[in-house]
């Protein structure tokens, strides 16, 4: 519903989502954005840094991730595309909402996972897989592990 408390949330996790990316638009090639399913539908850009290194990106209706991933190119070798298997680390602002309250976590995660790029007629896309292992520092501390699945179109 828009005007909703909810909808409001989505608006500013997406500026900040935004605002993060913004800086390292103007620095080259090798920025895609595209859909992750993680707590319901969300959005995901990549930005390569290298060629083994970039800053991620999610936002979700419950929260949002900032990583910096390393790509290994060496474990899985495919006769079309690539496929590094990666991992990195990141932060995780989270939200819930209990009654009347809204709660906010912060916590750390150690994204690890693989992707597959494709480079085709001029368009490029990933699709990926990924099990994050994250420690909530706030409110409380509390391990757990997530999962995504998503894609992007490179510009």
């Amino acid at each position: 519903v828009i005007g909703s408390k909810r909808s409001e949330g989505m608006k500013i996790k997406l500026i900040i989502l935004l605002l993060s990316v913004v800086p390292v638009l103007g620095q080259g090639e090798g920025f895609g954005i595209g859909l992750v399913l993680k707590d319901g539908l969300g959005l995901t850009a990549k930005y390569w840094l290298n060629e083994k290194t970039a800053a991620v990106g999610v936002i979700t209706p419950k929260g949002i991730q900032a990583d910096y991933h390393i790509h290994n190119y060496d474990k899985i070798r495919p006769e079309l595309g690539r496929n590094p298997v990666y991992y990195g680390l990141g932060i995780n602002i989270g939200s819930k909402q209990e009654g009347n309250e809204t709660e906010t976590s912060i916590g750390i995660r150690v994204p690890l996972g693989i992707l597959s790029y494709y480079h085709k007629n001029n368009y490029d896309l990933d699709f990926y897989i990924d099990l994050v292992p994250t420690l909530d520092i706030t409110p409380d501390t509390h391990f757990w592990v997530d999962g995504t699945v998503g894609f992007r179109y490179y510009f």
